[in-house]
């Protein structure tokens, strides 16, 4: 089964990198999964506004 899915690239300081990596291992989730679902929240609110 071929994987549907695309790629977003982002390119951010290292600093912020390291302290995004921390905060999702302590929530024990992935930078993926936690970038995903802030995204996710940010469209469905942004729905509800319109």
């Amino acid at each position: 089964m071929a994987d549907n899915k695309k790629n977003i690239v982002l390119r951010v300081e290292p600093e912020f990198h390291q302290k995004v990596k921390l905060y999702v291992t302590m929530n024990n989730t992935t930078l993926q999964e936690y970038i995903v679902s802030l995204i996710k929240e940010d469209l469905a609110a942004n729905k509800k506004e319109k």
